[in-house]
């Protein structure tokens, strides 16, 4: 498959489910879907700007609808939906005379036909009566009714009153005589007298004001103090809070963790001395064992002391897990270790969020061991099986892409200083394995 043809595919996969998306409510990530497909090269990016246009109004932003609609009409002026949602978010934004001038264009044109036609049409209706207003409106109830004439007088008054003073202006703008080349040298020094007083003017009118300014500027430090307490006293609550919580959670897991610990010590202890099949399955049961007690060491929040740590079946017993070890690094790291390779397409089943994937990078950036770089290399390559992992990758942002780096740098680091006896992985596996997670960097 060549690079166009696989742009063209992820592009309608990103169309796909930005049409799913937005059904669901989820306008956000359906805007964002929409402009991946167009990034992507999609063949009708009109009609997805369009779609776009759409999906801000939904969320309210009508200023982006505006610009996606915009956008739409530059990618292709004949299209009547472009310049439909164009008049809605004009009309939303109270643009009416705007929004009246977009209906009229879109009607002009060859596909304004059908139903978007009734549409225009009702909408054009809409923003005339908006525009020229009745002197007394249907919807408008009763006791609303003598209220809005009132300020309908306001606001003729007041344009009558801007009006009088746009022709006063332009009265005295014709009545002025222009400056010499050569002003006066006194004029030069002193300016006219209707300058010294338009001085004084705009002095008295600063001394007016200062007080004023100066309580406002007093009463905004005032609440930033009080905004400023009332935070702390939220923080140290909660500190005081987690504290209580932590103190519990240790006392409730020591005898589990305890426990686990000494039955890791024991296993590891006889593994030496067993050979073959049995010594490897007693070993592996070493390093299982010792690895669900550095979780048990590790867990933030406690579980149950009777109930023994396994790893995750299904994938509601990994996603239990990782909202209690998301933010301990070295925790989740050991916990991931309980999940072999040939899990992971069934544990991350439909597909891995990015946030666990970014969480997951770092823990293993930060604390892989050479002895098991080879099983992360291998661990790493199952996961990039998981449904919809490349659309997950190819979402990422800046951030996120730099935690997968920094994890395929220690990677790297920790083969090289693998211990002689330890799989290998070739360097060309490893630049595979790193491309599917980065593509081309």
């Amino acid at each position: 498959m060549t690079a166009s043809a696989r742009e063209a595919e992820l592009a309608a996969a990103a169309k796909s489910d930005a049409t799913a998306a937005f059904k669901a409510g989820d306008y956000e990530t359906s805007a964002a879907l929409f402009r991946r497909a167009i990034s992507l090269g999609h063949e009708e990016p009109h009609a997805l700007y369009g779609n776009v246009a759409a999906c801000q109004a939904a969320l309210g932003k009508h200023e982006a609808a505006l610009a996606a609609a915009d956008a739409a009409i530059a990618a292709s002026s004949e299209y009547v939906k472009g310049h439909y949602r164009r008049a809605l978010a004009l009309s939303a934004l109270e643009r009416w005379d705007d929004a009246v001038a977009a209906c009229k264009l879109a009607l002009k044109l060859p596909g304004a036909t059908g139903a978007v036609s009734d549409q225009l049409s009702t909408l054009l209706a809409k923003c005339e009566a908006e525009v020229t207003p009745k002197e007394n409106p249907k919807w408008m109830k009763e006791d609303q009714a003598e209220a809005w004439k009132e300020r309908q007088r306001e606001n003729s008054a007041v344009l009558a009153a801007a009006e009088r003073a746009q022709e006063t202006i332009r009265a005295k703008a014709a009545s002025v005589q222009p400056l010499p080349a050569q002003p006066p040298p006194e004029q030069k020094m002193f300016g006219s007298m209707a300058d010294r007083v338009d001085a004084a003017a705009l002095a008295r009118l600063d001394a007016a004001s200062a007080p004023r300014v100066a309580i406002n500027d007093a009463a905004l430090a005032a609440a930033d103090r009080a905004r400023h307490e009332i935070r702390a006293k939220v923080a140290a609550d909660d500190l005081v809070r987690r504290r209580k919580e932590d103190t519990a959670a240790a006392a409730k897991d020591d005898g589990h963790k305890q426990a686990a610990m000494k039955a890791a010590a024991e296993l590891i202890d006889r593994a030496p001395e067993v050979d073959g099949e049995d010594g490897e399955r007693l070993r592996a049961l070493a390093d299982g064992a010792q690895a669900r007690a550095k979780v048990s060491a590790w867990r933030v929040k406690a579980l149950p002391t009777n109930a023994g740590l396994e790893p995750p079946r299904v994938p509601a017993d990994f996603t239990k897990q990782y909202a209690l070890l998301r933010k301990d690094a070295r925790g989740l790291y050991a916990y991931l270790r309980l999940v072999p390779p040939a899990s992971c397409v069934a544990i991350f089943k439909p597909e891995i969020p990015a946030e666990v994937l970014i969480s997951a990078a770092r823990a293993i950036a930060e604390h892989i061991d050479c002895a098991a770089a080879a099983h992360w290399h291998a661990w790493l390559g199952a996961l990039s099986k998981v449904g919809r992992f490349e659309m997950t990758v190819l979402m990422l942002d800046k951030p996120a892409r730099g935690a997968l780096v920094a994890m395929f740098d220690a990677l790297a680091s920790a083969l090289a200083q693998a211990p002689t006896d330890a799989p290998s992985v070739s360097v060309a596996d490893l630049r595979k394995l790193r491309a599917s997670y980065l593509g081309k960097e």
